[in-house]
């Protein structure tokens, strides 16, 4: 009986140190490691990221390009937004950091932007602040020669990462309000009572082809409008409506 119980007593002892040493992110309550045992994430580690990325950078130039993780690298876009000129630009597993190292060979020449990123950085332990950092830059660089459409970071079936969303979405609409994106909320069509809907759903965090539909039937209107958009300031330009001012070329002469 003595030794169950000095057994037991190291057994309860054991679990109460794991327990401890493990925290909770406060603003998405999902366990994570003590900061001196999270892993330095490097993107130029990941054989998917290395072969995904030298193809792209081999592959032509896209007047419009899809840019993300796998919930961006599932889907055949130029059918879903019935427009052939579209860049598949996901790559699975990726983060805002691997996003950010991959701009030029993703990117190239594209007039239109739309980027999805995040919710891997949070399954990498990657600070909640660093990923808004990254975002920022992402936007700031392709801000300088691409229209720029940030969506809405989906929310899952899992409340626990969806407080991790809501906080990502907040960020970026606010980062967009500054003017230097377009934000989309792709979660006013996917979700509901704050899941993902379950009809859309593959499984926790993934979508189906449902979902894919609702996500392009969203963007759609935006990627005709920007088009369209691009087009006029094209002709203008050719016609000789516009005019050098200089300091910024965009806009029309009067």
């Amino acid at each position: 009986m003595k030794k169950m119980a000095w057994m037991s007593a190291i057994l309860a002892i054991a679990v109460m140190g794991f327990v401890g040493a493990r925290q909770v992110h406060p603003s998405n309550d999902v366990w994570f490691l003590p900061k001196r045992h999270i892993p330095t994430y490097d993107p130029l580690s990941d054989q998917l990221y290395i072969k995904m990325t030298q193809l792209f950078a081999q592959e032509a130039a896209k007047s419009v390009v899809m840019l993300g993780d796998s919930l961006t690298e599932s889907a055949n876009w130029p059918t879903l937004l019935q427009y052939p000129d579209v860049a598949n630009r996901g790559i699975s597993g990726d983060t805002s950091v691997g996003v950010l190292q991959r701009l030029q060979d993703s990117v190239k020449s594209a007039k239109i932007v739309f980027l999805l990123i995040g919710i891997n950085d949070q399954f990498r332990f990657i600070p909640e602040t660093e990923t808004q950092r990254n975002i920022a830059k992402i936007v700031d660089e392709l801000g300088k020669t691409s229209k720029v459409v940030v969506q809405s970071v989906l929310l899952t079936r899992d409340k626990k990462i969806n407080a991790y969303v809501m906080d990502m979405d907040r960020f970026e609409k606010g980062l967009c309000e500054t003017g230097k994106c377009k934000y989309v909320d792709l979660n006013a069509g996917l979700s509901e009572n704050g899941l993902l809907k379950e009809s859309f759903a593959r499984d926790n965090i993934h979508i189906n082809a449902d979902g894919y539909a609702a996500w392009a039937s969203i963007i759609k209107p935006i990627l005709d409008q920007e088009l369209h958009a691009s087009l006029r300031r094209d002709l203008s330009f050719q016609t000789g409506e516009f005019v050098n001012s200089g300091a910024d070329d965009r806009h029309p002469a009067r």
